[in-house]
C-alpha cells in the first residue's frame, strides 16, 4: 500500500515532541511491513519549492509553506503581526493547498494520514478531499476548538465558558474540517468526547486507537504493591497537570 503522512512538525529532525516521535515510530514500522511511505513536512528553507529526499526509508517532500514569517520565529514578532500569522494559518493557506494537492496528485497515494496541520492551515483537509483520496485524522490535543489547544485559559484555569471569538473561530473549524476526514483516532477518549460534544467529528467514525512504544529491549520484573510508583513523561508544562497530579498525593 502507498502510504502518505502529513505532519508539520520537521520530520528530518530529531524528534522533540510525542507528535514527531509518534511519525517517525509509525514510518519505520509501515516501511518495515513493506509498505510505500512518504511524508509531507516543513522546511525552515525560504524556499517554496519542495525539497525531496529519503530518510528511513520513507520518500520525504519538504517545504516552506508562504506566511508572513516563520513559524519558530513567532514569538520575536509584534502581536499585529502575530495576529494576521495565526488568522492565515488558522483559517485557509493557498500556498500549502496548491503545493500539497500538487504532491498528491504526483504521488497518488492509496490513503493519506495528518497528524499535525499547523503551519500548513487547515487547507490541507481541502487539497487531499478534491484528490478523493480517504483521510485519516489524529487528533492529539484540542487544536479544532480551542485556538490554545488546550482548553485553558492564559491564567492556567480550565476555560468552561468560551469567550464569543473562541466561539467563532470553533465555528470556523467545523465548517473547515469537520466531516472532511472519513475516520479520526486519538490515543485519548476524552480527547475524542470533547471534539464529538463540541460538533466536529459527530458524523465521523472515530476509534481511540493507543500509542504504540516499543518493548523488544524491555525487561521485566516483579511489582512490589506495597508502595504506588508514579511515572510521568512528557514535557514540563502547565497544561500537562504534573503539579495537580503532585498536589493530589
Amino acid at each position: 500500500m502507498k502510504i502518505c503522512i502529513i505532519s508539520s512538525s520537521l520530520y528530518s529532525q530529531i524528534p522533540v515532541t510525542g507528535v514527531e516521535v509518534l511519525v517517525k515510530r509509525t514510518v519505520s514500522e509501515l516501511t518495515q511491513q513493506g509498505h510505500n511511505v512518504l511524508v509531507i513536512t516543513t522546511s525552515p528553507r525560504r524556499s517554496t519549492k519542495p525539497c525531496i529526499e529519503e530518510i528511513d526509508g520513507a520518500k520525504v517532500y519538504s517545504f516552506y509553506p508562504l506566511n508572513i514569517f516563520e513559524r519558530s520565529t513567532g514569538p520575536k514578532h509584534s502581536i499585529l503581526a502575530r495576529l494576521i500569522y495565526h488568522g492565515i494559518d488558522q483559517l485557509w493557506n493557498p500556498q500549502p493547498y496548491r503545493v500539497i494537492k500538487g504532491i498528491l496528485a504526483q504521488e497518488k497515494p492509496d490513503i493519506v494520514h495528518v497528524y499535525n496541520w499547523r503551519g500548513f492551515s487547515p487547507s490541507v483537509f481541502d487539497a487531499i478531499k478534491s484528490l478523493g483520496l480517504p483521510l485519516v485524522l489524529t487528533a492529539y490535543d484540542y487544536l479544532f476548538i480551542c485556538p490554545m489547544s488546550s482548553l485553558l485559559r492564559g491564567s492556567g484555569e480550565v476555560c468552561v465558558s468560551q469567550p464569543l471569538l473562541c466561539r467563532l473561530y470553533k465555528a470556523a473549524k467545523r465548517l473547515s474540517v469537520g466531516g472532511k476526514p472519513d475516520v479520526v483516532t486519538s490515543g485519548s477518549q476524552f480527547v475524542l468526547n470533547k471534539l464529538n460534544g463540541n460538533g466536529l467529528f459527530k458524523d465521523t467514525k472515530c476509534i481511540r486507537l493507543f500509542y504504540g512504544i516499543g518493548l523488544e529491549d524491555s525487561h521485566y520484573s516483579e511489582k512490589n504493591y506495597d508502595a504506588i510508583n508514579i511515572l510521568y513523561v512528557g514535557n514540563l508544562m502547565m497544561h500537562k497537570g504534573v503539579h495537580i497530579l503532585i498536589d493530589a498525593f
